[in-house]
């Protein structure tokens, strides 16, 4: 029993994790983060060529020090697929939170391993599908402070961040003088009273999980807006998917866009799709259970002031303590735009809260954006070789309303149609419109240029450069080696002048003071 115990593995996209025997204490099961509510567990091999071979194997799940409940069964040799790992199970999580697992092993007599009120965690995933949410401001003219919401923090999670404007490309983090950034801080750059440069400044929160969001960026010295945060930003609000509120789908990862470059303002998710899912966690059911969900919009593009819309009211049958109780309610917008939305749940006995004012807060915000950023290509410009090597300038223009803050990829390929194209810059570049690439040496003579521009809600328009860029801008150069009659053989050579003059001569005189004709030697006296 505790040999076959002993090679039961439980596994996760970023490593494997060896579960002990069923006796581990529960409060040393191995704590995982995840990203998405969807996880692979692949079974090793080793534990299929365990003799004597189980036929199955189950997999329970528990919330923390709850009662386990079996989520999965599979026969050994009927395993599911589990993306660049071993065959396995896939599970979907209700929602975010804590889980822990177990696995059971069974045999063809029917006795299991280890028995179901013996089992034990085995291992711990905390599903965390939201990024954190930063909210940033200038604090006097060189200053900034900022206020991050986010429960599962990375160790050292957040960053403060700057560079100049039309200087730096790269992002440069500042250090703290003693110990790290918190969630709630502030700084500020003394010395920018005495620059005429202006400074940009922004704010990196990461979670456990992976997720990482950037603020908006403030620019300094500033000339509004040097308050501060205001009082909503200081104090935690709900998170996307707490409170009633909801999470659209398509999900999106880490650096999908989830801020905006208004302080203060809900929570945006960016998609590009009119079709959307309004998933919303239910935190209280009352005894007579939940029947309806009313999801309530608005075209916050079209007027932020206009009345709120009852769009579905979705029947439902949640029942009293129902576990991570949720309702996916579809909705399909037409338009590109801003929305908002609020959910309120309706009781079996019918009782919920009022419908939503105008001015009532959106619990949730979703920028529609299904166009593609409108790229072009202006000018390609090479410059000849020097000292410092070839320079090609590259100009162009990018235009869409919701541009990532380092929007712009530059590439070149040897043919329009190639399939492989070749990064010009590391990194991703600010819509600046104007590159200069320093060429390295081994680039080839002559390509083509494509500059891509990305949106927050992923779109990607491109533009190839119309014509050819040849960067071979120098002209060759040649001497006569000899003449030689048509059809004659060649001339002979053997009294050619030395490649070095003998120590014994001099250079011949040829009449200009100051110059000396190499390679010419004086008739012997």
């Amino acid at each position: 029993m505790r040999r076959l115990q002993r090679w039961l593995a439980v596994a996760f996209g970023g490593g494997l994790l060896i579960c002990g025997p069923s006796a581990v204490a529960q409060n040393q099961a191995t704590i995982k983060y995840w990203p998405q509510l969807e996880i692979g567990f692949p079974v090793p091999q080793a534990v299929l060529d365990l003799k004597p071979k189980p036929v199955k194997l189950r997999l329970y799940s528990a919330p923390p020090n709850g009662n386990f409940t079996k989520v999965g069964e599979r026969a050994t040799n009927d395993l599911q697929p589990i993306p660049n790992r071993l065959p396995g199970f896939q599970y979907t999580a209700r929602g975010d939170g804590e889980e822990e697992f177990a696995v059971q092993l069974v045999y063809d007599d029917g006795t299991v391993s280890p028995t179901t009120e013996k089992l034990r965690a085995d291992s711990r995933v905390i599903f965390d599908t939201r990024p954190p949410v930063v909210n940033v401001a200038a604090s006097g003219q060189y200053g900034v402070e900022w206020n991050v919401q986010e429960e599962n923090l990375e160790t050292n999670g957040v960053r403060l961040e700057c560079r100049w404007v039309n200087g730096d490309v790269n992002w440069f983090a500042v250090a703290k003088t003693r110990g790290n950034w918190t969630v709630r801080d502030s700084y500020t750059w003394t010395g920018l009273a005495k620059e005429t440069r202006t400074l940009e400044a922004r704010v990196a929160a990461k979670d456990k999980a992976g997720h990482e969001t950037f603020s908006r960026i403030v620019r300094l010295p500033a000339t509004d807006g040097t308050g501060g945060l205001q009082l909503e930003d200081l104090n935690p609000r709900p998170r996307s998917g707490d409170n009633g509120s909801l999470s659209a789908t398509p999900r999106l990862g880490s650096g999908g866009g989830m801020n905006d470059d208004v302080p203060g303002q809900p929570q945006i998710v960016y998609v590009n799709n009119n079709n959307l899912t309004v998933k919303s966690k239910l935190n209280t059911v009352t005894r007579s259970g939940v029947k309806v969900v009313h999801l309530w919009a608005k075209n916050m593009t079209a007027n932020p002031n206009a009345e709120w819309k009852l769009v579905k009211s979705q029947t439902c049958d949640i029942p009293y303590e129902q576990p991570n109780p949720s309702v996916e309610i579809p909705h399909v917008v037409t338009d590109d735009g801003r929305y908002g939305f609020i959910v309120i749940p309706e009781s079996g006995a019918g009782k919920k809260d009022s419908d939503p004012r105008p001015n009532s807060l959106a619990q949730h915000l979703v920028e529609v954006d299904t166009k593609k950023p409108v790229v072009k290509v202006v000018n390609v410009t090479p410059t000849p070789g020097g000292a410092t090597g070839t320079k090609v300038e590259i100009e162009w223009n990018a235009d869409d309303r919701n541009l990532m803050p380092d929007p712009i990829v530059l590439e070149y390929a040897d043919t329009k149609t190639a399939e492989k194209w070749t990064a010009i810059s590391e990194q991703r570049l600010p819509n600046s419109r104007r590159y200069i690439w320093e060429v390295p040496e081994k680039t080839p003579y002559k390509f083509y240029v494509r500059v891509r521009a990305t949106d927050k809600a992923t779109n990607t328009g491109d533009d190839i450069y119309a014509k050819e860029v040849i960067i071979d801008l120098d002209k060759p150069s040649a001497t006569i080696e000899y003449v030689k009659p048509t059809g004659g053989s060649a001339p002979n050579t053997s009294d050619k002048l030395p490649s070095k003059l003998p120590e014994s001569t001099t250079p011949a005189d040829t009449g200009t003071p100051g110059f000396t004709a190499p390679g010419l030697i004086p008739p012997a006296k």
